[in-house]
Formats: C-alpha cells, structure tokens, sequence
C-alpha cells in the first residue's frame, strides 16, 4: 500500500503542478488519476490471489490487466482484465470503431501488437530458454 500511495501522490503532484489548467484539463487529469488509482487495486487483488502480472500495454494502451497461472511449468490459466472507474465505459477501435475493446478479436489483437513490440515467452506459451 505504501507505493501506492506514493505513486499517488507523486502522479497528483506532477498532474496538476500547472496552475493555469482550465476546469476541463483539472478532470481530465483526476481521470487518469483514478484509472491508475483502479489498476492499482486489481493488480494487487489478483496478484494477492495467485495470479503472475505480466505487461499487457504499450503506451497507455492496450490490456489493464493481463495474468496467467502456470501449472507445471505451462501456463493453463490467462485472465484478461479491464479496470473501469465511475461511468468509463469499454472503447471501441480498429477501422470505423467496429471492435469492442475486450472482445476476443480485440484481445487477440491487442496480444499480438504486444509479442511485436515487446516480445516475451508468456505471450506465446513458448518455454524458457536455458
């Protein structure tokens, strides 16, 4: 909890160290604010509960929360999360915005923009190299 709160305070203190922010740009910032505040909580929720965090963003978008459960040494379990705060409500992309952020064409998208630009093991199952 104490690096929560100190990621807290560091990121309140760094958003709105600009005193000439209008009303709007002062929301705006509170709501990254709280989406950081509710990542925090589920990461530490899942990975109190049994479950490895691994990268699921690049940049600031992408998989709030991506986990998995290895049994002997494989993987056999993935939770694909999403934190959500107050109204949020899920996005939409791709061309003319067909696709619903957390549905499967979605994910699976958003799995293989992350094995391109940050390639790891867990993303594709593949045993560690020795």
């Amino acid at each position: 909890m104490i690096k929560i709160a100190f990621i807290l305070v560091f990121t309140f203190t760094s958003i709105f160290s600009d005193s000439t922010l209008s009303d709007s740009k002062i929301q705006g910032r509170l709501n990254i604010l709280n989406g950081y505040a509710t990542e925090c909580v589920m990461h530490k929720f899942y990975t109190n509960t049994g479950w490895i965090q691994i990268e699921g963003e690049v940049g600031r978008n992408g998989i709030d929360g991506l986990y998995y459960k290895k049994k002997n040494g494989v993987i056999r379990e993935v939770l694909v999360a999403e934190s959500k705060w107050n109204k949020a409500r899920l996005g939409r992309s791709g061309k003319n915005k067909l696709i619903k952020q957390m549905s499967q064409v979605w994910v699976l998208r958003t799995l293989d923009r992350l094995q391109k630009y940050k390639p790891r093991n867990e993303y594709t199952n593949e045993p560690l190299a020795n």
